[in-house]
């Protein structure tokens, strides 16, 4: 799908919800503050004790493009894939794709800006940005880091630079989202799965390093701002307590159900990578090196190869 200049995609727009009462009114307002008015939302409440469902079916009275749904309370990933059987019929029509959290706060142009960005791509695209790092009360914003290296596969199977609250996706990458989600039941991140299918099947990522929203810091967050000290111990401590190669393995197995929509390049060399954590000492910091698997800092990469080493990859 390839939109002339004055076409505006139909945004469809995934909110998973457990447990977000109190800030779901700010999350959605900033949708209606969108400058993008062409969108859809599809929230998912996966069995929240608190006043969350409540709180949607009110704002879902007052919008007639919002849509409420009960989730399988089978976790994130399952919760995605329900609410994309859900907006199948906006997405047969060749709608894009976006995902939000419910505790943030989108800038006005999130959608637009995507829109911008993608418009023209040809062939599986991904949009996604910087953020605003906020605390509960969104004061003392401060941006996200960027990132020093183009998205690449190498760089997907070990890392995730699309954060999944600032991704869209257009008509063709949205498909192939589709497609893939019913084979993600291992998978911990589905946004990090979500670069890996993209990067895998040769389709094009944009980092922009301009803010799409207000990410809001608080106890509840499944993931933190990882740019700190204490960031960087935290992922010390998962490398050595096999916590993410768990991950990894969730990440592989997913994608290896997958691969037929790889290039050829990309296929071999992801089962390369799901060979060589198995291989001797020497073989797999041979093998590593080869595939040119990195993070994006250097000393990520170095982690990478100490965790090969230590057989936590």
């Amino acid at each position: 799908m390839q939109l002339m200049p004055d076409t505006q995609p139909h945004i469809t727009i995934l909110m998973p919800v457990y447990n977000g009462a109190p800030f779901l009114a700010d999350q959605i307002q900033s949708f209606v503050d969108q400058t993008h008015a062409a969108w859809t939302l599809f929230a998912g409440d996966d069995g929240s004790t608190d006043k969350s469902l409540d709180v949607l079916q009110s704002w879902a009275g007052k919008l007639p493009n919002m849509r409420v749904y009960q989730g399988p309370k089978r976790g994130q990933m399952a919760n995605i894939v329900t609410l994309l059987e859900h907006a199948a019929p906006e997405l047969d029509q060749g709608g894009w794709l976006a995902f939000a959290d419910q505790d943030d706060l989108w800038l006005p142009h999130r959608l637009s800006r995507g829109v911008d960005h993608l418009r023209g791509q040809e062939g599986p695209a991904l949009y996604c940005a910087r953020t605003l790092v906020a605390d509960q009360n969104l004061t003392n914003p401060r941006p996200s880091k960027t990132h020093s290296r183009p998205p690449s596969f190498q760089n997907a199977l070990v890392q995730n630079i699309a954060s999944g609250n600032t991704i869209l996706l257009n008509a063709s990458a949205t498909q192939l989202i589709r497609q893939a989600a019913h084979h993600t039941e291992t998978v911990f991140a589905p946004d990090w799965w979500i670069y890996q299918m993209i990067t895998g099947a040769g389709g094009t990522v944009i980092f922009d390093p301009e803010p799409a929203l207000i990410y809001r810091q608080h106890g509840r967050n499944q993931f933190g701002e990882n740019r700190s000290a204490a960031a960087g111990g935290k992922r010390i401590r998962q490398i050595l307590n096999g916590q993410f190669k768990a991950w990894i393995t969730g990440n592989i197995t997913a994608l290896l159900r997958c691969d037929h929509v790889m290039t050829d390049a990309n296929r071999a060399a992801l089962h390369e990578f799901a060979r060589l954590r198995d291989r001797k000492f020497v073989s797999r910091i041979r093998a590593l090196r080869q595939l040119g698997i990195h993070r994006q800092s250097r000393a990520g990469t170095v982690a990478i190869f100490v965790a090969a080493m230590l057989g936590r990859l």
